[in-house]
């Protein structure tokens, strides 16, 4: 892809903050934006009050899916030392629906869905409460 439809969907990625454009012009280069690096704090995505409305086991869950990336329920259930795989499931299923993480899968049975860390939770713009309000 070439031309200004290159241009537009990179400068739509810079201002999500997936890339970070370095220099100007025909000189330009991109590179990953905050967006698009490892999470060091959970607290640096979601508000605290909302991570203290977690149990423990919420907790471990998103700090395991934060660690390995973009894990598949059955990598999440082993680092988790979970021993009820339905269990961990109910527990992600809980964080999907509080937006916490991302559920990627092409149906709701795919044996390849993996979860994410939601980065975007939030951001649905001014005035946005607590999920758990």
């Amino acid at each position: 892809m070439d031309g200004p439809e290159a241009t537009r969907q990179l400068h739509e990625m810079v201002g999500a903050g997936w890339l970070k454009q370095n220099s100007t012009r025909g000189a330009a280069f991109y590179t990953l934006g905050p967006k698009a690096s490892r999470i060091t704090s959970l607290a640096d995505v979601f508000p605290r009050a909302d991570l203290a409305q977690l149990t423990d086991a919420q907790r471990r869950i998103l700090s395991v899916v934060n660690e390995l990336g973009t894990p598949q329920a059955s990598e999440v259930l082993e680092r988790a030392g979970g021993r009820d795989r339905r269990n961990v499931q109910r527990l992600m299923a809980f964080l999907v629906e509080k937006q916490f993480l991302v559920r990627h899968a092409k149906s709701v049975s795919d044996p390849g869905a993996y979860y994410e860390v939601n980065r975007d939770y939030g951001n649905a713009g001014p005035g946005q409460q607590s999920l758990f309000e």
